[in-house]
């Protein structure tokens, strides 16, 4: 179940140098790097390489670069215009360039200087009118004197909506954007640039449910729902719910039959609007509701000394600093301690670590566990914290990633194994990638989807036409007569016949005589496609020898629903040989009552003289 999602350009991108060839205290090195992104999406990298001489007598033979993408095409060295030879090994989602220098310099500070390209489509994705730019990180050796990276794009997309982190400078030349970035910039770090604020895409989960009882049972899976960052669309659920309900974490699960020993598979189908910025206000939760988020689990271990003493070393000498600046100095160590695991990952070894785990074998890591230690050390930090199930663009297996409360913006959502592997930002700003499946603060039994298949959706369609509306239908059910003095019962259904969540909703009941039990207005929570909502009520009036005529009124939103009953008193001419009939019957039953207990009372002490005499 442990699947990280897979970008080809996902690998952590760094230019190394193997140490037969160069050393640090025989060599500095200078690179010039340009990614031109082009229409289509394709990138053209040019490295210009700069090998300046530090002692007399050393000089180099041969230089590897490594990229991160096995999809390079072009491939071209040339030292003064002159072919260099390139040999090349692809593995591992990973391409090693071995360089032939021709030049034998020596000499201190004397330099050779050499160009190596290639293109690939794999550090950027194009969508419609959206585009997402990938650049992996920089692990720069210490060899490296300076660099210098230039990221241009065309004009014609117009300028990023987001960029990370910021350039040092930007122009235009010659129907090009041209962002530049130092040494200092990107050191460490990946670039992330944007263009556009919402992705709309098309998405398919899949549950595997199994009953190993020798009863029947429900199951239930979890939908994805709408968020500050999304909104959803579930457009088919193969088979078809029983209901839809909310559990104790906030998500909508669906509910199915499962037989005796029984197993069944469950496919989603919908459509998602992925925004870059929040779509709508946060919810604020109060504080009660969020202590559930604060506790210790099996995987969570908060309490746990090592855990304790890691919390401290992290934020030592750091006070009075609000959750968000604590959950990034965190987020910062995680992904920093931890490394993915490639090969267990590409072995299937899903095996849960928990968080300890993982902190004392941090090589280990693979996107649960980056999660798990993520949600223990917040939770040490008193920062409500949860696990997030969610998958992202042209991938088919789920990841894991965490959210944490911030009082200012609600929950908030970031990827500590993207950051860590790529050098990307994903703590201050998402991308328009990521779709929410459910979360887990409490809820230990939730059961995780096999397979989350998602893919962008023509972008020449419009909004109206991809995100549909809620399809509400009424059913109301309560008798036109009722007794005075006699409760009666009445029923409220709402059904979600539609693709789309709907909002929050009020129900509301008036009338003159009658009264409603137990609430008079009912505040209902939004209602999942194929969901259903019931409320059951009781209706009275009195006195019980009033007659009346009343009407109900029920509103729902906006929309009103009157419904006349009669109210017939208790002692009705129409109700009366019914009346007269139940006196009499009652009045038989206690007469048979009191004879047959009078008989037996009689009889009692006959039986006791005969039982002396013998």
């Amino acid at each position: 179940m442990n699947k990280l999602i897979i970008f080809l350009f996902y690998i952590i991108g760094f230019f190394f140098f193997t140490s037969t060839v160069l050393a640090a205290n025989e060599f500095k090195t200078s690179y010039d790097i340009t990614y031109k992104i082009e229409n289509d999406g394709k990138a053209l990298v040019e490295q210009k390489v700069t090998l300046k001489n530090l002692t007399p007598t050393f000089y180099a033979t041969k230089f590897n670069i490594l990229v991160p993408s096995t999809n390079l095409v072009n491939i071209k060295a040339s030292d003064n215009q002159v072919p260099l030879t390139v040999n090349t090994k692809r593995e591992n989602n990973l391409t090693n360039l071995e360089i032939n220098l021709n030049q034998q310099i020596t000499g201190v500070d004397k330099e050779n200087i050499f160009n190596v390209s290639y293109e690939s489509n794999d550090f950027s994705q194009k969508f419609g009118k959206n585009v997402q730019i990938f650049i992996p990180k920089l692990a720069l050796a210490e060899e490296v004197e300076n660099i210098n990276l230039s990221l241009i794009t065309p004009t014609s997309w117009g300028d990023p909506t987001l960029i990370l982190p910021e350039p040092e400078t930007i122009s235009e030349i010659g129907g090009n954007l041209v962002f530049n970035f130092s040494k200092d910039q990107i050191q460490g770090k990946g670039v992330k640039m944007i263009f556009g604020e919402k992705q709309t895409t098309t998405f398919e989960i899949v549950y595997k449910l199994q009953n190993n009882s020798l009863l029947p049972s429900i199951a239930s899976v979890a939908l994805p729902s709408n968020t500050t960052l999304q909104e959803i669309n579930i457009e088919k659920i193969s088979p078809q719910p029983e209901n839809v309900v909310l559990d104790t974490d906030g998500n909508f699960l669906a509910l199915f039959k499962l037989p005796i020993r029984g197993t069944r598979d469950v496919i989603i189908n919908g459509t998602a609007s992925i925004s870059l910025n929040p779509r709508v206000k946060p919810q604020i939760e109060e504080e009660a509701n969020l202590n559930k988020y604060l506790g210790s689990s099996t995987f969570w271990q908060k309490d746990d000394p090592a855990v304790k003493q890691k919390l401290l070393e992290i934020l030592k000498d750091k006070d009075k600093l609000t959750n968000h600046q604590k959950a990034e100095l965190i987020q910062n160590f995680v992904g920093n301690h931890l490394q993915f695991n490639q090969e267990r990952y590409l072995s299937n070894n899903d095996y849960r670590l928990g968080a300890l785990t993982v902190l004392n074998n941090p090589e280990d890591a693979l996107s649960l566990e980056y999660a798990d230690l993520f949600i223990a050390l917040s939770r040490g930090a008193k920062i409500p914290t949860r696990l997030v199930v969610g998958a992202t663009l042209n991938t088919q297996t789920p990841n894991f990633l965490v959210e944490f409360y911030d009082p200012a913006r609600g929950w908030i959502m970031i990827d500590p194994t993207m950051q860590s592997i790529s050098g990307q930002d994903y703590f201050n700003k998402l991308d328009l990638s990521h779709l929410k499946v459910s979360h887990q603060g409490i809820m230990k039994d939730l059961i995780w989807p096999t397979q989350v298949k998602i893919a962008p959706r023509d972008q020449t369609l419009t909004d109206k036409t991809l995100i549909a509306d809620a399809k509400l239908e009424y059913s109301i059910d309560i008798p036109a007569e009722i007794l005075a003095g006699f409760p009666s019962k009445g029923k409220v259904k709402i059904a979600n016949n539609g693709f789309a969540y709907s909002k929050p909703a009020t129900v509301s009941f008036l009338a003159k005589d009658l009264e409603i039990n137990p609430l008079k207005v009912v505040n209902v929570d939004a209602i999942a496609p194929f969901g259903l909502f019931e409320y059951r009520f009781s209706i009275s009036a009195n006195p019980f020898w009033k007659k009346t005529d009343d009407v109900l009124q029920i509103k729902i939103n906006e929309e009103l629903f009157n419904r006349p009953i009669k109210v017939n008193p208790f002692f009705s001419l129409s109700l009366l040989p019914l009346l007269v009939s139940g006196i009499i019957g009652s009045m038989i039953l206690i007469y048979l009552l009191t004879l047959i207990f009078h008989l037996k009372t009689n009889n009692q002490p006959t039986r006791n003289k005969r039982k002396k005499r013998r």
